[in-house]
């Protein structure tokens, strides 16, 4: 049995199951809607995006206009190159 890898990084379900939640929001998630749909926790997902943003498979952005005293989102996305090596890893080598 192969294991699929692409740019270094190894399938797991954990991180297939964020890959396709990302494929799915074009503008972006949260940690914690991210995690939830993903189902995972919020600590697991953060480890994966962080990976994945080391990688520059997603990119982040904080979340702009927010009150004083509120605390600011990071919204995640795939990269061009995060939504190629995403597919692939997943082996959805039809939607190249």
């Amino acid at each position: 049995m192969s294991r699929r890898e692409v740019d270094g990084l190894q399938y797991t379900a954990a991180l297939g199951s964020v890959l396709e939640v990302l494929l799915k929001d074009q503008p972006g998630m949260a940690i914690w809607p991210l995690a939830e749909a993903a189902g995972l926790t919020a600590v697991r997902v953060t480890s994966l995006i962080d990976d994945l943003e080391d990688r520059s498979w997603v990119a982040g952005e904080w979340e702009e206009g927010v009150p004083d005293g509120q605390a600011r989102r990071r919204f995640y996305r795939l990269t061009p190159i995060g939504w190629a090596n995403a597919l692939a890893l997943l082996g959805r080598y039809d939607d190249l």
